[in-house]
């Protein structure tokens, strides 16, 4: 479950990022506009190689960073199963996130666009093993917020904000407040 949460948040961090980071960009039909931003509208989408770039734990003081990254931060995490999105014409669409061990899926739905945007509703996973030593069987619940950019039809960019809540088993350790966020920063690559 670990390996999902991480996942998860990691995804919502970089759909984030991507909503922020794009609202600047000048209108497609703008004259004279040889850089403009690809519209999400015409988004074809297909199957996506995602990986977290980045982990912002505000929740244990990065030791969640290894929940969502586990092989450091040194380099990017790219998860096990890519994740296949719909097209910007099929919407709104369900879609499922595929996670490793413990985790399985993660089901969740594209509602609409806007310019270079897509829009994700949020999606929950409850009593998730949290699984950072010293925990024992502590779990949290966790709701995922992704904003999720379209730089290309080939790439995406996700900010995922993980919000997680529930720390009632006596392993869990004390956290900075509750809620807590953990937020990624993750990018999509068309396979």
């Amino acid at each position: 479950m670990m390996a999902h949460t991480r996942f998860l948040s990691t995804f919502f961090g970089c759909l984030v990022a991507l909503l922020v980071g794009c609202a600047g960009e000048e209108d497609s039909n703008s004259a004279g506009n040889t850089g403009a931003a690809f519209l999400a509208s015409e988004f074809t989408g297909g199957v996506f190689q995602l990986s977290v770039l980045s982990v912002d734990d505000s929740c244990l003081d990065g030791s969640l960073q290894l929940l969502f990254m586990p092989d450091g931060n040194l380099q990017p995490y790219q998860l096990a199963n890519p994740t296949e999105f719909p097209a910007a014409s099929e919407l709104p669409s369900p879609f499922v996130v595929r996670l490793e061990a413990p985790f399985s899926t993660l089901p969740m739905e594209l509602t609409g666009v806007d310019g270079n945007r897509l829009f994700v509703a949020e999606a929950q996973q409850n009593d998730v093993m949290l699984g950072v030593a010293g925990t024992g069987e502590c779990t949290a619940d966790m709701t995922f917020f992704v904003s999720l950019t379209v730089s290309s039809d080939d790439e995406l960019a996700l900010a995922t904000s993980v919000i997680l809540e529930g720390f009632d088993h006596p392993d869990c350790p004390a956290v900075q407040s509750t809620p807590c966020e953990v937020v990624l920063d993750m990018r999509g690559a068309r396979q």
